[in-house]
């Protein structure tokens, strides 16, 4: 669900455009809308994501403690790199995230794919893991509330 074009010619990054504003569990780090009174009272986790990824993934999931919720809404943006292939440092902040968001989430949904707390990172990157569960779960199941 987005609608970010990326790469050289422009192409859509998902399959499901957004025609209206929806709740969701995380936002990509494309574009981040945040009034100035919510950073005040919760700015980036800098010891979780030291690095380019997962902090709005991070924030989105850290505001929910202050009882508010991420929204996506329907405007076009444009990101010039195909996010191919994933960089290492990805996967060291999703740990990370992993480890600090588990119990309250049972699902970490991200813009690269969604992730499962109960499991390793390492376990769910690998090919066995994606064949086991039948790859990544379908895009439309990212609009559900995580439970």
């Amino acid at each position: 669900m987005t609608n970010i074009e990326h790469g050289e010619p422009p192409k859509p990054a998902g399959q499901i455009p957004i025609t209206e504003s929806a709740r969701v569990q995380t936002l990509d780090e494309c574009i981040a809308i945040v009034p100035k009174v919510v950073f005040d009272k919760l700015g980036f986790d800098e010891a979780v994501c030291d690095d380019w990824h997962l902090y709005v993934v991070d924030y989105c999931l850290s505001v929910k403690n202050l009882h508010l919720e991420a929204y996506v809404i329907p405007m076009k943006a444009y990101h010039r790199s195909l996010g191919e292939p994933v960089p290492a440092g990805y996967f060291r902040t999703l740990e990370k995230l992993v480890k600090k968001h588990k119990a309250q989430h049972k699902t970490l949904m991200t813009g690269y794919r969604d992730w499962d707390t109960s499991y390793p990172v390492l376990l769910q990157r690998s090919k066995a893991w994606r064949n086991f569960v039948g790859g990544t779960r379908s895009v439309a199941r990212r609009i559900r509330e995580d439970k």
